[in-house]
């Protein structure tokens, strides 16, 4: 059942979870939900975009704005039709987006109402927990993506497991029922809230033809062409590829290279694919340097990693 169909139906339930897989490539169009969300991939990555919950809380006041400064416009003899078509600066604030990268070792809490899109760079499974603002504690009103540790995952597996009782009928809908879920979710809540954030540099590019180096290094990692030979593949010089990096990811070709095979190496690792072998499929020279520049990256070793990944 979609998420915000179970929403509609269940106006009285105070949490609830499921779990949806998406393939390599697929987007989850933009849409928003008026639960609290919680990303978690227990396998693969995704690559989420949100609106900025401040437009979101201020959007009735803009919009009010907005109004005034129309008819402001009106009086001083303005064309707003003509203007229809112009982006102002009240719209451009409304439309200001934040992006996250998800992968297993992480969630991001998405608050009721912020609209997100998310991709999956991976082959993808990850459970969706969704929170009712009407129960339990004041959750806060920012995006935020959240480490996780041992503890956090277990409890949000263990919500899964118990909406999963709930669901087919297992568990009855009482009173006592209500407040052990209210009971979890303040632990949740304490979890959410507490835990560090993390910040993983982005990938997906907005450029046509930085878009053709990532759908081509996507398929072949380990492909080392230098950015020279990427230009007369895609058509642009050396510089300005070099600038164009700059400007999207605030780094070199380089370092946006090696984040790219880190990331695509998550997913073979996922598959059980040996360590030695997933830094030669990704192009490195040897795995002490993967297991390095891993380490580096995610804080973790690829072994560590393995170990975190729960089947389900």
């Amino acid at each position: 059942m979609p998420a915000n169909e179970f929403i509609a139906s269940q106006p009285d339930q105070v949490v609830w979870a499921k779990v949806i897989g998406m393939p390599k490539g697929w987007v989850d169009s933009w849409h928003h939900h008026t639960w609290h969300q919680l990303i978690f991939p227990v396998k693969g990555v995704v690559q989420t975009q949100a609106t900025d919950v401040t437009s979101v809380i201020k959007s009735a006041q803009i919009t009010e704005a907005t109004k005034a400064t129309e008819a402001i416009q009106v009086m001083n003899g303005a064309d707003l039709t003509e203007a229809a078509g112009c982006s102002s600066p009240l719209s451009s604030y409304l439309q200001q987006k934040r992006q996250f990268l998800v992968p297993h070792t992480s969630a991001l809490f998405v608050p009721a109402g912020v609209r997100h899109e998310s991709v999956a760079l991976t082959e993808t499974r990850f459970i969706g927990l969704y929170i009712n603002p009407s129960f339990g504690r004041r959750y806060s009103d920012r995006l935020k993506p959240v480490s996780m540790t041992p503890f956090l995952k277990s409890l949000i597996l263990l919500l899964h497991q118990e909406c999963q009782k709930w669901d087919n009928g297992l568990h009855s809908q009482n009173d006592e029922e209500r407040d052990k879920r209210l009971r979890l979710l303040d632990v949740l809540y304490d979890q959410v809230h507490q835990e560090e954030s993390y910040s993983y540099s982005l990938l997906i590019p907005q450029d046509r033809r930085i878009r053709q180096i990532f759908d081509q290094l996507t398929d072949a990692p380990s492909l080392d062409w230098s950015l020279a030979k990427w230009g007369a593949v895609v058509g642009a010089s050396e510089r300005t590829l070099s600038r164009l990096f700059v400007k999207e990811f605030n780094t070199s070709f380089a370092l946006w290279r090696q984040q790219l095979r880190l990331i695509y190496s998550l997913s073979l690792l996922d598959a059980g694919v040996p360590v030695q072998a997933v830094a030669h499929q990704v192009g490195y020279q040897n795995d002490s340097s993967y297991i390095k520049a891993f380490k580096i990256r995610f804080g973790i070793t690829p072994g560590q990693f393995c170990q975190s990944s729960e089947v389900m």
